[in-house]
């Protein structure tokens, strides 16, 4: 059994590959946790990690790994689909759904690390791709790595996708700070849709849910 996971350890880290777009100018804020994230997979999965590279060079970044992770802006909106957002001279640069997917589509297992990543996530999977873990509504950074990072270290540890996903959901929801108020720590994140939350003062989503917890977005 050991040997087994061993062997399955040195195929996920051999062929594995790591994007990070953070920053396209003109999209609306930059994910400061881009690149800590994917630094932080980058450790655990091996590979090799680019960070704001065109549409143009995804192809080559992206041949032969089995093993994807993207962190980065997964809602630019190209022929009414939400696609991933990439840089070219500091501009976002934009690849249509169906040929992301023939570029994606070889590998064995790709985490989409981005907001509304679901119908991409969908189209992988009809692609051929054997499981993509994705985001149906906006994703908070910090909930959004404490479950890719856990999900990723269970997945080279040999756990099948359910298994390492649904350890990724329980780190994020018994991750705690402390309530200075109540002198204890408490549970931080919940999954729910922020754009279902009450709008703050100023005019945005407060992105907390009923319960008080911020949100973590729904997979």
């Amino acid at each position: 059994a050991s040997l087994a996971r061993g062997a399955f350890m040195s195929e996920v880290l051999s062929k594995a590959c790591v994007l990070v777009a953070a920053h396209p100018t003109g999209v609306d804020h930059h994910l400061r946790n881009a690149l800590p994230e994917g630094t932080a997979i980058r450790a655990i999965i091996g590979g090799t990690l680019l960070a704001e590279m065109s549409a143009a060079e995804i192809l080559a970044a992206c041949k032969g790994a089995e093993q994807i992770h993207f962190a980065g802006h997964a809602d630019a909106v190209l022929r009414d689909q939400c696609t991933l957002a990439w840089v070219k001279n500091g501009a976002p640069e934009l690849i249509d759904v169906e040929t992301l997917v023939r570029i994606m589509g070889h590998a064995h297992r790709i985490y989409l690390s981005g907001c509304k990543s679901l119908a991409l996530g969908e189209a992988l999977v009809a692609g051929g791709v054997n499981a993509v873990v994705c985001f149906s509504t906006l994703a908070a950074d910090e909930p959004a790595s404490i479950l890719s990072t856990t999900y990723w270290k269970r997945i080279v540890a040999g756990d099948d996708d359910a298994t390492a996903f649904q350890a990724g959901v329980t780190a994020t929801i018994t991750a705690t700070a402390l309530d200075a108020a109540a002198g204890t720590y408490k549970p931080v994140y919940a999954f729910g849709d922020p754009e279902t939350t009450p709008l703050g003062p100023d005019g945005e989503f407060s992105g907390v849910l009923p319960a008080g917890h911020a949100y973590a977005g729904s997979q």
